[in-house]
């Protein structure tokens, strides 16, 4: 377990038999921000769970004038999640297209069958997303 996940705190239900597409959402415990990264880790198919957030402590972050704002890192790996995809997006910088402004928000929606579950809308709040939702 690395610095930053032994701040993080389930808040999911404990099991002791996952189920490939299973997930667990996880916050990060008071004092801490998620640096990056969902805070939903999902079970894949082969039985690996997908990459852990990283919670800094409230003192290592950066802050920000009251003129400016933090941007979010952006890819384009932003507008997919399994069984779903990204509808609408706003706020991303262009040309570079590797930020996004405070404020920024990326809508998701799940293919049929699957159904979402979290917040449809993921925003970039002070240079951290929130959650990114699940297709279950």
């Amino acid at each position: 377990m690395t610095t930053g996940q032994s701040q993080l705190m389930q808040t999911s239900q404990n099991t002791s038999i996952v189920l490939s597409g299973s997930y667990i959402v996880f916050a990060c415990v008071t004092g801490y921000t998620n640096t990056g990264g969902s805070l939903n880790l999902t079970c894949s198919s082969s039985g690996v769970w997908s990459p852990y957030p990283n919670c800094v402590s409230n003192t290592q972050t950066t802050t920000m004038s009251s003129n400016s704002a933090a941007t979010c890192s952006y890819s384009s790996n932003l507008l997919s999640i399994a069984n779903g995809y990204a509808s609408t997006w706003s706020g991303i910088m262009t040309p570079t297209g590797i930020q996004a402004l405070s404020g920024a928000t990326i809508t998701y929606m799940c293919t049929p069958p699957y159904n979402l579950v979290g917040n449809s809308v993921m925003t970039c709040n002070n240079g951290v997303w929130s959650a990114q939702p699940v297709c279950l």
